[in-house]
C-alpha cells in the first residue's frame, strides 16, 4: 500500500511508532501513524498487529476486529 501512494495523508495502524525511526519504514512515511489497533480512514482500514505479531509480542492480535470492519464496510461502502 505504501509503495502505491495510498497511505499519503491517511491515518494508518502499524505495530510500532514508526515515527521513531522514519528510515527504516521509508514508505509509510507520507502516512499518518495512528497506533498499533485498527485504524479506518476512508476507503483504508489497516491493522496494526497480525496474528505472528501478535504472538512475537504479546499485543492483541487485530484480525478479528479488522474483519468485522471489512464486512461493515462492504455493507455500506462509502465510494
Amino acid at each position: 500500500m505504501g509503495e502505491a501512494g495510498v497511505l499519503k495523508g491517511k491515518k494508518f495502524a502499524f505495530e510500532d511508532e514508526k515515527d521513531s525511526n522514519p528510515s527504516t519504514y521509508p514508505i509509510l512515511n507520507d502516512g499518518i501513524y495512528s497506533g498499533r489497533g485498527v485504524i479506518k480512514d476512508g476507503n483504508i482500514i489497516t491493522s496494526g498487529t497480525c496474528p505472528w505479531m501478535a504472538k512475537m509480542t504479546g499485543h492483541q492480535d487485530g484480525t478479528a476486529e479488522l474483519t468485522r470492519m471489512l464486512i461493515d464496510a462492504i455493507k455500506d461502502p462509502i465510494f
